[in-house]
């Protein structure tokens, strides 16, 4: 096994993008993998034509020698006894020969631990969390706080559980201004007799104006445990299912609260509309208030951080031109801050008394 030139940059570029603390480090990982993108790309074609004419070539050389030894064996040993065994014997050793030559002489190419659209999309992502001024943090695999406190990461074979990313940011409103912790949180779960692997991205801030709620779509369906059993929330398991005044909401959510008096208060007719607004904008949206005063809205859009680029992430030259130009549209993610925005707009109210423990959230959440 060997890897190519343009597999090891490639690899190269993925570290260099992983350790990027600017925009201009992420730009400058990709232009080295787009030096080399046309060429490696025409080198791979002749290769491929090339391979495929070996094969070909080795099967006549293959089947000539098989045939030649089949006939002169049968004419040698023809009157031989045992005739049948010997040549048995002889093909068998021929084709052993013959496919270690192949291994020694054919090296076949190991397999890609980067792929060109995997990079690109890490890249892309990699570049919006630092325009948003967020800061990665490091030794991201323990969840033990995340846990303790939100019932979404619970979902999975417990042993699988880890973060990909956690990246610390601020947001600054007209209104509030709130740090947030970005995280891609990764397990696998099993369904149906088969294990598969899930991420679920969302965002963690501090929210001192509910407790106790839980909504989510109701088609999620949360997997615990390697059994994958379905997992009872930890606010539903001390609360009770609430119903809006609003058909369509309770429709499109199942809505769970720890005391139905403070539920009927936080959801005004404003908020019920705000949530509703971005229901078919996030596949898998879910809204946390714990009772520490925090909150973790999740989804499954693997693409929701990534800048809305008038180009495709396979187009490296013109992503690359477009990161330097800094010609962007809003991302899904973006969004999604706008909106826990308007949530805390809606949801102040300075008549009322501070819940306890949100004053601890002064500094980015998690810290």
């Amino acid at each position: 096994m060997y890897e190519t030139k343009f597999e090891r940059v490639l690899r190269a570029a993925d570290i260099k993008v992983t350790a990027a603390k600017t925009q201009a480090e992420v730009i400058a990982a990709l232009e080295q993998v787009s030096q080399l993108t046309l060429l490696s790309e025409l080198f791979a074609n002749i290769k491929t034509i090339l391979g495929l004419a070996r094969q070909v070539i080795f099967g006549f050389v293959f089947f000539g020698i098989f045939t030649a030894v089949v006939i002169g064996g049968n004419v040698y040993f023809k009157e031989q006894e045992g005739s049948g065994l010997i040549i048995a014997a002889i093909i068998t050793v021929l084709a052993a020969v013959l496919r270690g030559l192949n291994s020694l002489f054919f090296k076949r190419p190991a397999k890609p631990t980067v792929h060109i659209r995997n990079l690109t999309h890490k890249a892309a992502e990699k570049h919006a969390r630092l325009a948003l001024g967020m800061q990665d943090i490091e030794n991201a695999e323990n969840y033990g706080q995340f846990e303790s406190e939100f019932s979404t990461f619970y979902q999975g074979i417990p042993a699988t559980r880890k973060f990909n990313i956690l990246s610390n940011g601020r947001y600054n409103g007209s209104e509030h201004r709130f740090d947030f912790t970005y995280f891609d949180f990764v397990s696998e779960v099993r369904s149906d007799n088969r294990t598969h692997r899930q991420n679920i991205y969302g965002l963690v801030c501090a929210f001192p104006y509910a407790q106790g709620l839980q909504i989510q779509q109701p088609f999620i369906k949360k997997m615990f445990g390697s059994n994958g059993a379905n997992l009872t929330h930890k606010i539903a398991m001390e609360s009770q299912r609430w119903r809006s005044p609003s058909i369509s909401f309770n429709e499109s959510f199942a809505t769970y609260v720890s005391n139905a008096d403070a539920a009927a208060k936080f959801f005004k007719p404003v908020i019920l509309t705000a949530i509703e607004d971005h229901n078919n904008s996030y596949q898998g949206l879910e809204l946390e208030f714990s009772e520490h005063g925090d909150l973790c809205i999740s989804y499954r859009d693997n693409d929701a951080l990534t800048w809305l680029l008038p180009c495709s992430l396979s187009d490296l030259p013109l992503l690359i031109q477009n990161m330097q130009d800094g010609e962007f549209s809003k991302s899904k993610f973006m969004y999604l801050l706008d909106f826990v925005h308007v949530l805390m707009k809606y949801s102040d109210n300075n008549f009322d008394a501070m819940p306890q423990g949100a004053e601890r959230n002064a500094t980015p959440w998690g810290q």
